[in-house]
């Protein structure tokens, strides 16, 4: 039997560890003040502009998920550093795999003024602050 520390990314004392480390954010501040799922979609005009003819989505998963890691970055660039939604003090997202190369990832955000006023503007996951 082969047990790996919790520094090995994975491995059941890692996530565990990981978990903890949630739930420990969680005991400090409360419950989250937002829980946003972001899902890659293969339709979006960056992806399809840049298949060849005849090619489908399935066929490049390489380029779902770069384009995908992009639009995330900016979504990370845009809660966290700009402050669109408000003074992040912790954040935690997981990034996962669906079927078809399809990416989602999900955030839990804790902010310093809570940010009850959001209106979500659409099915899509995009959310803007109400003033």
């Amino acid at each position: 039997m082969v047990v790996f520390p919790a520094s090995f990314a994975g491995s059941p004392r890692h996530m565990n560890q990981l978990y903890q480390d949630s739930m420990d954010f969680v005991r400090k501040f409360g419950k989250p003040d937002l829980f946003i799922t972001m899902t890659c979609n293969p339709n979006w005009p960056e992806i399809l502009h840049e298949l060849r003819r005849g090619e489908e989505t399935n066929n490049r998963p390489d380029l779902t998920s770069r384009v995908f890691s992009m639009k995330l970055n900016a979504l990370l660039k845009d809660l966290l550093q700009n402050d669109v939604l408000g003074t992040a003090v912790v954040d935690i997202h997981v990034v996962e795999w669906q079927k078809r190369a399809c990416r989602t990832v999900t955030f839990l955000s804790f902010y310093v003024a809570r940010t009850s006023r959001v209106i979500a503007t659409s099915m899509t996951g995009s959310c803007v602050p109400s003033f």
